[in-house]
């Protein structure tokens, strides 16, 4: 994502506040147009210069931890996931 408050992921979510940051991305406090409902969104943060099978094996990864935990899904970008307030600890507990 190239955007920050106000940016709108695949014309449906769109990013209020930043919640948090770590190592591998940032996690948001957004809005699900679609849903009429609060949602968190992270954002993976890779290096620019990761190779493509490195980059694609990373997101694949947060996507099989993803797998396991209720309320949470993909946005349709590689770089970010959503997870519903009920998803754990303040939404945010899904990677």
């Amino acid at each position: 994502m190239s955007g920050g408050v106000g940016y709108v992921v695949n014309g449906r979510y769109r990013l209020d506040r930043l919640i948090g940051r770590g190592g591998m991305g940032r996690v948001w406090g957004g809005h699900d147009a679609n849903l009429d409902r609060v949602v968190a969104v992270k954002e993976l943060m890779l290096p620019d210069d990761l190779p493509a099978d490195e980059r694609r094996e990373l997101v694949e990864r947060a996507c099989a931890r993803r797998a396991s935990r209720p309320g949470c899904g993909t946005t349709g970008s590689s770089r970010s996931t959503t997870s519903s307030p009920t998803a754990g600890s303040r939404g945010s507990s899904w990677n």
